[in-house]
């Protein structure tokens, strides 16, 4: 329905829970990341995805970018198990999100420091001031929200989104 999902529902439906997964039911990790609150919850996500997937995909690949997002999210919710709310039932995208925010920067830093012209470099603290104030936009910093997901995504997606980037090609004649 397009009201929201009681707690039961979304358990039931495979959201995570830190006391289930401690229980072994570790999956929820990844399943959370692929439901949903409400429809808000879920046009919001799909919305910031629509932006950020294809700048990526097209750097990364569409492989890549998928894997991405997938662990990305899952890391979200394995800092959010060690970190937050012990009674907390947890679902959403936004954790791969923020890590599809945070690839782009960590492709664009690796790029950086791969630039021989150092007029295509620019400071990194530039970059990293972009990313907190996209993350500000598009997730804010309301309560309620799973700020450990959002991060642990966003920490983890730099990290990869480094390591993931392309070597440049030499022009071998």
């Amino acid at each position: 329905g397009a009201g929201p999902s009681p707690r039961s529902e979304m358990l039931a439906a495979g959201a995570s829970a830190p006391w289930l997964v401690r229980e072994g039911e570790v999956w929820r990790l990844f399943s959370a990341v692929f439901l949903h609150f409400d429809v808000k919850h879920l046009v919001g996500n799909l919305s910031a995805l629509f932006f950020l997937g294809p700048p990526l995909a097209a750097q990364l690949g569409q492989v890549r970018t998928l894997v991405l997002f997938a662990a990305t999210g899952v890391a979200g919710n394995v800092v959010s198990q060690l970190l937050g709310s012990e009674a907390a039932v947890k679902a959403g995208a936004s954790g791969g999100v923020c890590g599809l925010l945070g690839a782009l920067a960590g492709v664009a830093l690796a790029s950086m420091a791969a630039a021989e012209d150092a007029r295509q470099r620019r400071p990194a603290w530039q970059t990293l001031g972009a990313l907190v104030a996209l993350f500000g936009m598009i997730v804010g910093f309301e309560p309620g929200r799973d700020h450990y997901a959002h991060v642990g995504g966003l920490v983890a997606g730099v990290v990869l989104g480094r390591l993931l980037t392309p070597a440049p090609r030499s022009s071998i004649a």
